[in-house]
């Protein structure tokens, strides 16, 4: 029997603000939920969980949502990592990024956001 990897899930609740203008299909929901969500700390979280070793992220650089339909779609979301070895006195940065998947539930004020697994 196959099983299907396991995703990574994130589920966020969703602004009145942000639930308003997706209920209404306004023409600014997208940019809204993505000003929105580069300051979310539990997204931040979230790609931190993508991170390797002693790599941080601390903030999202940009989110461009690559589709939708229908309250689903995909992100792109842009992020530097750093790193810091006090140790070995070593520090640095990497710009990187991560395509999740949502999914907007609109009776409960959600989003849902999935990953690959790690």
């Amino acid at each position: 029997m196959d099983q299907k990897p396991k995703l990574e899930t994130l589920i966020i609740e969703l602004s009145p603000s942000i639930g308003a203008l997706w209920k209404a299909n306004d023409k600014d929901m997208s940019s809204s939920l993505e000003h929105d969500l580069v300051k979310n700390q539990e997204l931040i979280s979230f790609i931190n969980r993508y991170q390797k070793d002693k790599w941080q992220v601390y903030s999202i650089d940009k989110i461009s949502m690559t589709d939708h339909m229908n309250n689903e779609g995909g992100f792109k979301i842009q992020y530097t990592s750093h790193e810091y070895n006090g140790c070995k006195d070593l520090s640095g940065e990497d710009e990187d990024y991560l395509i999740i998947s949502f999914l907007i539930d609109l009776n409960r004020m959600q989003i849902i956001i999935t990953g690959d697994s790690i």
